[in-house]
């Protein structure tokens, strides 16, 4: 057998076993009740924070609730600050959430800047397996005081 075609048949078979690991690995929902497939990847949602001229804001902070329950959304170890990206959702709170949206309210501040307060739509599939982004701000824009 040749050196192509052995690497050729090894790389058919990683590929074989990563669908198959994808598809029936690990379930994040309750796959008793339903016929669920979710994967093993966890999903949050960033936002950006800049200034006036789109230059990223280090040292925001943020807090975020669900709308309905005033539930607090603590997603803040995934922060990548040093680029101005704040989680303001993440798979922790998938089952917060449901086919139709959960509103949540976002409000971020910085020394220097106005406070901004932005409204987001998330939900989720019916095994409530990740979070969707439907609708709110990818980039929130701070106005200096």
């Amino acid at each position: 057998m040749t050196t192509h075609k052995m690497v050729s048949g090894i790389r058919l078979i990683l590929i074989v076993v990563l669908a198959a690991s994808a598809f029936w690995g690990g379930c994040a929902c309750n796959c008793a009740e339903k016929d669920c497939m979710c994967t093993e990847v966890f999903i949050s949602y960033q936002v950006t924070v800049t200034d006036a001229a789109g230059l990223p804001i280090t040292n925001a902070e943020v807090e975020v609730w669900f709308e309905g329950t005033g539930e607090v959304v603590d997603c803040s170890a995934i922060h990548n600050r040093d680029k101005g990206r704040y989680c303001i959702l993440s798979d922790t709170y998938r089952k917060s959430l449901d086919e139709n949206g959960e509103t949540i309210i976002a409000r971020f501040s910085a020394p220097g800047f106005r406070t901004q307060t932005e409204e987001y739509l998330f939900n989720t599939d019916d095994c409530q397996c990740h979070i969707r982004h439907i609708y709110g701000p990818e980039t929130v824009a701070l106005a200096a005081n």
